[in-house]
């Protein structure tokens, strides 16, 4: 009866959808120069970062890197043979590793971590823009692995985000992104995290979010029209977690051996 009550006030709406596809943003470098590091004056990804062009590609060889990365251009920036020979670890541990502050930006294939300060808002990879594409990183033992804060209209896909201090992926005030085919696992936190307040319209898809201390998929107050299908959920305190959220799908997910769904009424605004 609980149950039913608790549907019915959150409204929500359970139908089958088929898998999202993940869209082509058309981001990032692709119509400029290619850089790499290290090479010439750019021994650090910070120091091409600021002699880059928008519109240029910085790649990035094996090694492992000490830095925290501000980009504040349009810009690819990858690595030369994927996250397990490319390592960028903080120099500042209360910093973000990667700080994105501008559109268009695309970050794949690095291995980020030790971002371990106090705050719990310290990221692997911190996005705050729009139309770019995180892919093919791994983020973990960091406070947080990847984290969206007002940032709209971006692809989070193929990720691995284990072993945070807290979430694996967070939105806050963060629309119309798709987040799809990462793995959250183990954090210490919620494997993925709709923070507090309007986040709306997003596409959760094709995600493993497994033993995380809290919830594997958690929507947080007034976070509506979302879609969550296709993800596995287990070894969670709940599978799927919705406190006052409403009007958002939830299909063909796979929750077992968490405490259960956890669906609490949407209390009626003034």
């Amino acid at each position: 009866m609980a149950l039913i009550f608790a549907v019915i006030f959150a409204t929500l709406a359970f139908v089958t959808v088929g898998c999202a596809s993940v869209a082509n943003l058309g981001g990032g470098g692709g119509d400029g120069d290619t850089i790499y590091v290290p090479e010439g004056g750019n021994q650090t990804i910070q120091q091409a970062v600021n002699n880059a062009t928008a519109g240029d590609t910085i790649i990035v060889r094996d090694g492992v890197y000490t830095e925290n990365i501000d980009v504040n251009k349009r810009l690819t920036i990858r690595s030369e043979n994927g996250s397990d020979f490319t390592i960028v670890q903080a120099a500042n541990s209360n910093d973000h590793v990667f700080e994105v502050t501008v559109d268009y930006v695309n970050i794949s294939g690095f291995t980020v971590d030790g971002a371990k300060g106090a705050e719990w808002s310290k990221s692997g990879i911190y996005l705050e823009a729009n139309y770019s594409i995180i892919a093919n990183n791994n983020c973990s033992n960091t406070t947080g692995g990847i984290r969206l804060q007002r940032s709209n209209t971006n692809t989070i896909e193929n990720n691995i985000c284990s072993s945070n201090g807290f979430d694996g992926i967070e939105l806050y005030v963060s629309n119309n992104n798709i987040i799809a085919n990462n793995n959250c696992s183990n954090n210490h936190g919620n494997g993925i995290y709709f923070r507090e307040s309007n986040s709306n319209n997003n596409t959760i898809v094709n995600n493993i979010c497994s033993s995380n201390y809290y919830d594997g998929i958690a929507l947080w107050y007034y976070t509506y029209n979302n879609t969550i299908v296709n993800n596995i959920c287990f070894y969670n305190t709940n599978g799927i977690y919705l406190l006052e959220s409403n009007n958002n799908i939830i299909a063909n997910n796979n929750c077992s051996n968490n405490h259960g769904w956890y669906l609490f009424p949407l209390f009626k605004q003034q």
